[in-house]
Formats: C-alpha cells, sequence, structure tokens
C-alpha cells in the first residue's frame, strides 16, 4: 500500500480512519492485484461482493440461522413422517396372500416328492442300467415311461 498509512500513534482521533481513507486503500491494493495478474497473463478473479450492514445483532443473526435450518429439518421430517401403518383390511390381505403363496409352494413340493419317490422306486425295482433311466421325457410320467422303456428292454435281451 504505497502513500497511505492505516497503523498512526496517538490518541483516538489519531487512530481513527475515515471511510475515504478505506476506499483509497481498497482501489490501490484492486489496482496492485490487477498489475500483478497482467504480468502473469492471467485475468484476476472475481472478487466477492461485501455483504450489505446488517444492524442486527449476532443473537438475531445466529436464531435466524437457526430457525431456517430447523424449517429444513422439519419439512424433511415431513417426508419421512407420511408412512402409515397397514389398517385391518389390507393386513387381512398381505397375510391371505402369503397363506396362499405358501400353500402353493407346499403343495408343489408334495408333488415333486411323490414324483421323485415314484421315480426312486421304479429305478429300485427294475435295477436299470443308469444311462437307459435318463433316456425319457420330462413329461409328468416321467416314471411311467421309464418303467415301459425298462421292461421293453429286458424283453428283447
Amino acid at each position: 500500500m504505497s502513500g497511505i498509512s492505516l497503523q498512526t500513534t496517538g490518541g483516538v482521533s489519531s487512530r481513527f480512519v475515515s471511510e475515504t481513507d478505506l476506499d483509497k486503500a481498497k482501489a490501490t491494493k484492486d489496482q496492485e492485484w490487477k498489475a500483478a495478474y497482467e504480468r502473469l497473463g492471467q485475468a484476476p478473479p472475481p472478487r466477492e461482493e461485501e455483504e450489505a450492514y446488517d444492524p442486527r445483532s449476532l443473537f438475531e443473526k445466529l436464531q435466524q440461522k437457526k430457525d431456517i435450518k430447523r424449517e429444513e429439518m422439519d419439512e424433511k421430517m415431513k417426508m419421512s413422517n407420511q408412512h402409515r401403518g397397514l389398517n385391518e383390511e389390507e393386513l387381512g390381505f398381505l397375510t391371505d396372500h402369503k397363506n396362499k403363496s405358501d400353500r402353493d409352494a407346499r403343495q408343489r413340493r408334495l408333488e415333486e416328492e411323490a414324483v421323485l419317490d415314484q421315480f426312486r422306486s421304479f429305478v429300485l425295482r427294475f435295477s436299470a442300467p443308469l444311462w437307459l433311466l435318463f433316456y425319457t421325457d420330462t413329461s409328468r410320467e416321467c416314471p411311467r415311461v421309464v418303467s415301459e422303456w425298462v421292461f421293453r428292454s429286458q424283453t428283447t435281451y
């Protein structure tokens, strides 16, 4: 800062700096920054504008920020509190649906077990070679087809 000295000694009046002195110091500082950036061949970054004077106390400013944050949090919580519990009708429907799907799965499992048991009994009864047992179609009547094939193969020997 050339030419302007902001530090002085003495009483209160000698430490007083007028706004015009501050504006001059700011202008010279800006000119020095621009000159430095021009020597580098770059454009100076944009300066942030100073905030306007707010005559409120620090407590009032902080209270406003706190209120804004609380409102934002309330808004977030409002969205998450929109979930409600299930009523009796919805609960009954979901229970019936689950019971039906469990019944269907149990019925399918029992049918598969029955078919596998039949297949195993035919395998044990006829004790055919392994390659003969798998030379069948994949229909539900697999044990009958296997037994007919095994019976035909035994009569041709």
